[in-house]
């Protein structure tokens, strides 16, 4: 569902699914999204971030404060699903020339998360209404 926000956009708010679907059906579809919402780990992220530091220049950072930020921000990249931190990073380096603050990454990352987090709300909602 998505609720109008400035015209004719619209503002994401959740999944919801009608009907009562087999419930083999939603347990397989909880699986799938389950495993669309594991965190990537720490190789894959600083793989990316390192790919990121290279595409990128540092705003009056030195080389040092940029290790040291690759370090936090593969801490916290880590948490969410590989496919997400790839995809929001390769993005930020296409649009823009600057290593980003970690503020221009989360919007986009727990937006992405968001959704799949709604779709499996509603997954669950749906196994319960079907036992």
């Amino acid at each position: 569902m998505s609720t109008p926000q400035y015209g004719y956009e619209t503002a994401f708010d959740r999944f919801e699914i009608t009907g009562c679907p087999p419930l083999d059906d939603v347990l397989s579809a909880i699986s799938m999204v389950e495993q669309t919402l594991a965190p990537c780990g720490p190789i894959l992220t600083e793989r990316e971030l390192l790919r990121l530091k290279f595409k990128t220049k540092a705003r009056g950072l030195s080389d040092e404060e940029v290790a040291f930020q690759v370090q936090i921000y593969t801490q916290d990249l880590a948490e969410y699903p590989e496919d997400i931190v790839v995809s929001v990073l390769r993005e930020h380096s296409d649009r823009d020339p600057w290593w980003p603050a970690w503020a221009e990454l989360k919007p986009s990352l727990d937006e992405r998360v968001k959704r799949r987090a709604s779709l499996l709300e509603a997954l669950r909602k749906a196994e319960w209404e079907a036992r």
